[in-house]
């Protein structure tokens, strides 16, 4: 069996507080290991507020601040200064299936 060693999913407060605060201040607590962040980025287009209509939490307007960040030179620079690696779900079953 494979856990991961911590997961990171924004909050309705966190939402409240800005996405650009909530995720800089995870990526600066990130400790070493395999971390999940949880997030459902997109667009804030007609299509997503259909779709999301009558969930006001983690809704259109969430799904944009976090496509936002995540397509920003500020989320590059923040997983540069925190020494943080992306890897692929692919990544992670090369290591644990195909040892």
């Amino acid at each position: 069996m494979f856990f991961t060693d911590n997961v990171i999913m924004a909050q309705p407060d966190d939402f409240k507080g800005g996405m650009k605060a909530f995720y800089t201040k995870a990526f600066k607590g990130i400790q070493p290991g395999l971390s999940v962040l949880l997030l459902h980025a997109a667009h804030s287009d007609d299509e997503m507020k259909a779709v999301t209509a009558g969930h006001p939490e983690y809704g259109a307007e969430w799904r944009q601040a976090d496509y936002d960040f995540f397509t920003s030179e500020e989320c590059k620079k923040s997983l540069l200064e925190n020494n943080i690696k992306l890897v692929t779900w692919k990544e992670i079953r090369d290591k644990v299936v195909r040892k």
